[in-house]
C-alpha cells in the first residue's frame, strides 16, 4: 500500500489535471521508521528557581543545594538526583 504525503510538497501536476498526491520512496519510509528507534533523551529535572545565591549556611538560597551539589547535578546519576529532589532538599528546607 503507497503512503502519500499529506502536504503540498509532494504534489505533482498530471499534465495541466487536478494535483495528486506523489507515493513516498522507501528512502523517506526507511528515514522515518528510524527515526521512531532514536531514544528521546528527556531534560535534567533540577530543583533550581534561578535564585543563585550561596547563604552563609552554604546552602542555595533558591533551591537549598550545596555547591558542590550544583556543580555535580549534570553528573549525577538519576537515582541520586532523585534522593536530593525528593528527600534532602524537603529535609533541609522543613529544618530552615
Amino acid at each position: 500500500m503507497d503512503e502519500f504525503i499529506p502536504c503540498n510538497t509532494g504534489m505533482s501536476d498530471d499534465a495541466g489535471s487536478r494535483l495528486k498526491p506523489t507515493p513516498r520512496t522507501n528512502a523517506a519510509s526507511a528515514f522515518e521508521e528510524s527515526a521512531m528507534m532514536i531514544p528521546i533523551q528527556l531534560p535534567i529535572l533540577s530543583p533550581c528557581v534561578g535564585i543563585c545565591q550561596l547563604a552563609r549556611d552554604g546552602y542555595c538560597e533558591g533551591c537549598l543545594r550545596t555547591g558542590d551539589e550544583i556543580a555535580r547535578w549534570v553528573a549525577m546519576g538519576e537515582q541520586e538526583r532523585k534522593r536530593l529532589l525528593f528527600e534532602v532538599l524537603p529535609q533541609r528546607d522543613a529544618t530552615r
